[in-house]
């Protein structure tokens, strides 16, 4: 008799484990929905074609974002069907921490062209991405490292290949 033993103490099975988190599904389908939207707006775009060859015009960047954006709309909807967990997470509640990153945010993003003015592209891609990290929670030098990173793949994709002249900023106008 010690296998019906065992099993008593063997938790039941639970065939409803899947929780739809509804925020999630939601995000999903408007990000989706806004990706649709640009898609279809882009259409109207003309076609950039210098000397008979023809190359990436004003459609193709935003056309990249929106098969992006319908990529992580996807992968929202996939993931709002996630099973349930016994974590420590707090879902549906807001925190004075998560205003407060949200606040960050937000702030950062209202002052990044000013300061792509004041400081150059480049430089105000890595310091405000390192601020940003630093202040969600990532260590310092994987946060300066990140930025880099991040303003030198900006860098290299817009100037050098997309020829797209960036602000180079005030403060670095006087060293050239």
């Amino acid at each position: 008799m010690i296998t019906s033993a065992v099993t008593k103490r063997l938790p039941p099975f639970e065939v409803s484990k899947v929780k739809l988190r509804t925020g999630e599904f939601i995000l999903g389908i408007c990000v989706i929905l806004l990706a649709a939207y640009v898609l279809v707006i882009i259409t109207d775009f003309p076609d950039f074609t210098l000397r008979g060859k023809k190359l990436p015009g004003p459609r193709f960047f935003p056309m990249l974002l929106s098969l992006f954006l319908i990529g992580f709309g996807s992968f929202f909807i996939v993931t709002s069907f996630r099973t349930r967990s016994n974590s420590s997470l707090r879902e549906g509640v807001i925190s004075f921490e998560g205003i407060l990153n949200c606040f960050v945010i937000l702030l950062s993003v209202l002052i990044f062209m000013p300061l792509c003015n004041l400081l150059g592209t480049t430089f105000t891609i890595v310091f405000l991405g390192s601020v940003i990290m630093v202040f969600l929670g990532i260590k310092w030098y994987a946060s300066i490292l990140y930025s880099l990173l991040l303003g030198l793949l900006a860098r290299v994709i817009f100037v050098d290949f997309f020829k797209v002249a960036l602000p180079v900023g005030m403060l670095f106008k006087i060293f050239k």
